[in-house]
């Protein structure tokens, strides 16, 4: 009878540890879903992942791009209650190892201070690491980064902890590859309205360059019709020679001149035409 109210009450412990555990979860998973902001989800995950396991500090370590990924290059995007330099410290050695290892293999890797690893480390001595879970943040088969939690308490982290995190670290990857995406369109979006903004610019200085020549051409084509009535009329008088050469050089200036000035029309002509079509390959596209 002894025994048999002894399992009762140790499974009904367990039934209660194992529902407090679900409850963390889906209190875990409902606030990171509803974060937006990078920095602010980045502290989530750490923290969050900490909370569920019972961790005393963490890192959220994440690959920015896949070659990176595959020479295992990691970026320190949160860390709960620990200071980032602590991951180049030499007797972090043992915990960067587990890190390494959950990347590459895309496991779960919980380490304790029975392994001869962590034991042969300073680890225990100067920083106090007595359990490591590395948790990898996948989405299919590609590794996104790494959840590291470690404690000051040998056998923190129970095969329970093993079993829940990767559901957390699923729904974690599922968030950060939703902010990656919004990332991306909203850059796109602000790509296309820039694009549009300069396409806007370059048409208004178009159609301003095409007014101004028109305006200028015909400003010009007037003065120079008079001019040129006026040469024809001095032409038909007699003058000495000097005269006549004086004419000559006149004539040929305002010939150039007259010739420019139907160049600036016919390119306003064809400027116009050249935004006309523009506008209806746009419009039909």
């Amino acid at each position: 009878g002894t025994t048999c109210s002894s399992s009762l009450s140790r499974l009904r412990r367990l039934k209660n540890r194992f529902q407090k555990d679900q409850k963390k979860l889906l209190e875990a998973t409902r606030l990171i879903t509803s974060i937006r902001e990078p920095n602010r989800l980045f502290d989530a995950l750490v923290s969050g992942a900490a909370d569920l396991t019972g961790a005393d500090r963490g890192f959220l370590l994440l690959c920015t791009s896949p070659e990176e990924a595959s020479r295992g290059k990691l970026e320190l995007m949160s860390a709960y209650r620990m200071p980032p330099s602590l991951l180049g410290d030499a007797d972090f050695s043992p915990s960067r190892s587990a890190i390494s290892e959950a990347l590459q293999t895309g496991a779960t890797v919980v380490r304790d201070s029975e392994t001869s690893e962590l034991d042969a480390s300073h680890s225990m001595q100067r920083l106090g690491i007595r359990a490591v879970l590395a948790e990898p943040i996948r989405l299919h088969d590609k590794v996104l980064g790494v959840l590291y939690l470690d404690s000051e308490k040998n056998g923190r982290f129970r095969r329970a902890h093993v079993d829940m995190l990767p559901s957390f670290a699923a729904q974690a990857a599922i968030c950060l590859e939703n902010m990656r995406l919004n990332t991306e369109r909203e850059m796109a979006m602000r790509n296309h309205y820039s694009e549009q903004s300069r396409s806007m610019k370059l048409q208004v200085y178009r159609d301003t360059m095409t007014t101004f020549m028109q305006i200028a051409s015909h400003d010009l084509k007037g003065p120079l019709t008079v001019l040129r009535t006026g040469l024809a009329v001095m032409k038909r008088k007699q003058g000495d020679g000097h005269d006549e050469q004086v004419l000559k050089d006149m004539e040929e200036a305002l010939a150039r001149a007259h010739r420019v000035v139907s160049d600036y029309l016919d390119m306003s002509v064809l400027s116009e035409r050249t935004s006309k079509w523009s506008n209806l390959a746009r419009g039909a596209s």
